[in-house]
């Protein structure tokens, strides 16, 4: 996939992330990127929500520790344009990234990727093997097209719940929509200035168990207990079929699990990145 570059570099050891258009095949992206000549870290928002989930809660923890953190908004979402997708997605998530990476000469990197962000997560880790350094995955049901998942899946569904005016009632714990009355609004502000005018992507190729046997990467699961949309016991039936995996779960987390702990969460995270 083509790119071509259309930001400026910063300077190694730069702190904070600046943002800028990156093109790549159809599309320009938005990516925050914050510098600096420390291991990569590729952060996949959620289908809800854009990059700027990352900005606050996941950025300042990981440059700290060294890290050069990195964030798109998807085609489909935040400032990315198109702002719509065609029936085929106009690319995978994957490639895109891939094409990020290249542009900004980044051989290899770490992936993370939440909720709809770990679609393309296993997407890209099964695809693109030598652009892997480990993968993380928290809160997702992996779009995985066995028939054992869309079981689960179909016998969990809370008839309506995508329909309430929302999306925090399905993506945010009860805990935290309870206690944390701020954060939810500044959530609720990040998802409501994205835009969601089309179907996401869709993944380079169909997740299945199969693919993600292929997996060859050093991968983290984390799942969160509150979540609705994708509890432990489902992200554990499909985090086994890949070969080199560990599952971490963390009590009383929604769907959004990157937000609602980040400390947890990022603690979580940079002890398994420290891992040989």
């Amino acid at each position: 996939m083509s790119a071509t570059l259309a930001m400026q570099s910063k300077p190694a050891g730069a702190e904070e992330p600046q943002g800028a258009f990156i093109e790549v095949q159809g599309a320009k992206l938005w990516c925050l990127d914050s510098g600096g000549s420390g291991d990569v870290i590729v952060f996949l928002h959620a289908n809800t929500g854009s990059s700027e989930t990352f900005l606050t809660r996941q950025f300042p923890a990981f440059t700290g520790q060294g890290f050069r953190a990195l964030a798109c908004d998807r085609r489909s979402s935040g400032k990315s344009s198109p702002k719509s997708v065609d029936a085929d997605g106009q690319g995978s998530v994957a490639g895109d990234t891939v094409a990020v990476l290249d542009v900004l000469s980044i051989d290899k990197a770490s992936v993370l990727g939440v909720a709809g962000g770990g679609f393309a997560a296993l997407d890209l880790a099964a695809n693109y093997p030598d652009r892997i350094d480990k993968l993380i995955v928290g809160a997702s049901n992996g779009r995985i097209q066995d028939k054992e998942i869309q079981d689960f899946r179909s016998a969990i569904a809370i008839p309506g719940l995508r329909d309430l005016p929302s999306h925090a009632y399905r993506e945010l714990s009860p805990t935290y929509r309870g206690l944390d009355g701020p954060g939810v609004n500044e959530w609720e502000r990040i998802e409501t200035k994205a835009h969601f005018e089309a179907k996401p992507q869709k993944e380079r190729t169909p997740n299945t168990f199969e693919k993600l046997s292929t997996i060859s990467a050093k991968t983290l699961v984390i799942a969160g207990g509150a979540d609705l949309l994708a509890p432990p016991a489902l992200m554990e039936i499909w985090a086994a079929h890949i070969p080199d995996s560990m599952l971490v779960k963390m009590p009383e987390v929604g769907h959004a699990i990157s937000w609602e702990k980040p400390e947890e969460f990022n603690a979580i995270v940079l002890k398994f990145l420290a891992r040989p």
